[in-house]
């Protein structure tokens, strides 16, 4: 068994993943049929969407090509059109799974697959691409399990679609094997990795596909073939194969846009975009940093990347060092002295040490960033040019691969603090995220610049897994030391025991059950609905709380019917205007009557028992009989209602 594994890494690999990641989420693995990992909020939306998509990719490959008419109709906040565009469509993955839902069913056991599949396929992509690039199993193992398990990951636990980031190492792992032997067959799969990456995430559509190119042109640069024709053809070739299979995904968010629905405005982009000290500041979950490392606090803001990645990436930036060589010049001497003492000023600055007397020497202040960069910039350019000996360092560590993911690993940084780069809340400046906000469609759509940070991971693991190759080909014992820089990176990431079916709760009501009940097991409501007309619409009572509109789509395929109510990334106007009226009836029934009359709805059901005032429940239905509505159907405390139209 060893041999064979030893002969078939890739294979060993995926298996040591594997456990890992069952491991680091355990007790999902005793519950994969019936629980869902972190909490039964986005979990939910996404099995709901997930079984959507499903159904009708199944009754299409079964004959019934009507079932894709409506695909971008997700059935929710009837009769707004293209409704599943207020979130992630989830496509990617559809397929990925479609073969487990077909055999089973079930929903659940196919959303953990899912969820475990991003962990396992993530750490395999970047062994791939390590082992490929470093030539040696041992750090490329370290590398996986830095990218798959990264520290961010935890931070993501309910996020399927920023899990999902498994084909990124995939894309740069053809790319990396087209330039190297001029072969199609490499970048055709990366072509199908990078088709596959953006139709996972809308956030890594517009986030990785960039660097996917940078990469391409850096890589053309690197080989002296950007004025190559010959070479350009088969990298503009798959561009617009990639391309023309996205864009028919894209074109719903942009008409979504057009209509206003899906618009972050500045205000609420700022809020989810990256702290400096967000990358001292880890996720609460996480067992021994949770609790220690705790910075600056902010939505979405914990991206600790793990002590263990970032003292390898350092060993692979700061041994190259030594072959820098000395400078010819007490000028260059003089700009290198300038550049170091800068250098400390803009980190000044970054730490929030800033301040109106602060000055590190004479005339070099450190209270504007802006300016510290400048000079920065002029003193680095300085250098260089007094330097042959810097000059040709520069342009060797620019040219390599590690100088390569280190630019790209800042620029990923960068673009995490979002349009305004701030420390511990403070602004310090505009950043280049703002110029992608206001110019370039669809950036204007992603409320979380912090979601770089993925990025940000890929990159720190890929200098990790350098920094570990140096030590291993100096250190004795360099195994030993590799497993344990791998098990301590473990220990600093796990959140396990995973937190499993925590039910998001509204305080005005009581909180939906722990489990979500399927097939069989479901409320015996939702069957009957489904014997209603098609042309029936349904509207359910409470209305307007988020664990409840949730519960109602994750029962939604019971019975097919288009829902009044809904959940997801985004909200239409029809739905915010009915949503304060018919979420408070009781105390404002004239307005509720009017919001309730403006909707489509055709029929009702009403969990009686869902308000924490068991009075208020049997309340909400005698209010719909005074509206004209005539019960149909009732199983315990959830009532059916035909409305009067």
């Amino acid at each position: 068994m060893r041999e064979r594994l030893a002969r078939h890494p890739a294979a060993a690999a995926a298996l040591l993943y594997l456990l890992v990641a069952l491991g680091m989420t355990w007790p999902l693995a005793r519950g994969l049929a019936s629980d869902l990992p972190a909490d039964l909020g986005d979990p939910v939306l996404n099995c709901a969407l997930l079984e959507r998509n499903a159904q009708r990719l199944l009754a299409a490959l079964s004959g019934d090509l009507e079932a894709l008419r409506g695909f971008w109709d997700a059935r929710i906040f009837h009769p707004e059109p293209n409704t599943l565009a207020y979130s992630e469509h989830l496509f990617a993955q559809t397929l990925l799974a479609l073969p487990v839902y077909a055999l089973t069913g079930n929903v659940l056991l196919t959303y953990n697959l899912l969820f475990l599949a991003s962990f396992v396929l993530s750490a395999l992509g970047a062994f791939l691409l390590a082992k490929d690039v470093l030539g040696r199993a041992g750090p490329a193992l370290l590398c996986g399990l830095c990218f798959g398990f990264a520290v961010y990951r935890v931070e993501q636990l309910s996020h399927l679609q920023v899990l999902s980031s498994q084909w990124m190492p995939f894309a740069l792992l053809g790319l990396r094997r087209h330039f190297e032997t001029r072969r199609l067959a490499p970048l055709a799969g990366a072509t199908a990795a990078l088709i596959a990456q953006n139709l996972s995430c809308g956030y890594y559509f517009l986030y990785f596909a960039p660097v996917a190119a940078l990469v391409a042109l850096f890589e053309q640069a690197r080989r002296g073939r950007l004025k190559d024709g010959a070479s350009w053809r088969p990298l503009l070739g798959a561009a617009a194969l990639v391309a023309l299979c996205t864009l028919p995904f894209v074109w719903p968010y942009l008409q979504a846009r057009r209509s206003g629905a899906i618009l972050r405005e500045r205000a609420e982009v700022e809020l989810f975009s990256a702290d400096v000290y967000a990358y001292l500041t880890a996720p609460e979950d996480l067992q021994l940093l949770g609790e220690r490392l705790n910075a600056y606090p902010a939505p979405e803001g914990s991206l600790f990347p793990g002590f263990i990645p970032s003292l390898l990436a350092a060993v692979a930036l700061v041994w190259p060092l030594r072959k820098a060589g000395r400078a010819g010049s007490r000028l260059a001497l003089l700009a290198g002295a300038v550049v170091v003492v800068q250098a400390v000023a803009v980190l000044v600055i970054l730490g929030g040490g800033g301040g109106p007397a602060s000055t590190l020497i004479p005339g070099l202040s450190v209270r504007s960033l802006p300016r510290a960069l400048l000079v920065l910039a002029l003193a680095l350019l300085a250098a260089l040019a007094s330097s042959a000996e810097w000059r040709g360092f520069a342009r060797r560590a620019l040219l390599s691969t590690r100088g390569q993911w280190l630019l790209l690993l800042l620029l990923a940084v960068l673009l995490s603090f979002g349009p305004t780069l701030r420390s511990l809340g403070q602004p310090l400046m505009s950043g280049p995220y703002l110029l992608l906000y206001e110019n370039v469609p669809g950036y204007d759509g992603l409320r979380v610049p912090a979601r770089w940070a993925m990025i940000v991971s890929l990159f720190l693991a890929l200098l990790a897994g350098v920094g570990a190759a140096e030590l291993q080909a100096r250190v004795r014992r360099a195994g030993v030391l590799l497993l344990g820089c791998g098990a301590l990176f473990l220990a600093e990431a796990t959140a396990a025991p995973l937190l499993v079916n925590d039910v998001w709760s509204d305080p005005a009501l009581r909180p939906p059950p722990r489990r979500l009940a399927r097939g069989a097991e479901a409320p015996a409501i939702y069957r009957r609905a489904a014997e209603l007309p098609r042309s029936a619409v349904l509207i359910e009572f409470p209305f307007g709380s988020d664990p409840y509109e949730l519960r109602y789509m994750f029962h939604q395929p019971l019975h097919g019917l288009p829902l009044v109510n809904g959940f997801s990334g985004a909200r239409p106007r029809s739905y915010a205007q009915a949503r304060g009226p018919l979420r408070n009836l009781l105390a404002e029934p004239e307005r509720a009557s009017r919001a309730l009359a403006a909707t489509t709805a055709t029929h009702a059901i009403v969990h009686e028992a869902a308000w924490g005032i068991a009075a208020k429940g049997p309340r909400v239905t005698r209010w719909l009989e005074e509206q004209g509505a005539q019960p149909l159907f009732r199983d315990g405390g959830d009532v059916l209602l035909a409305l009067r139209r």
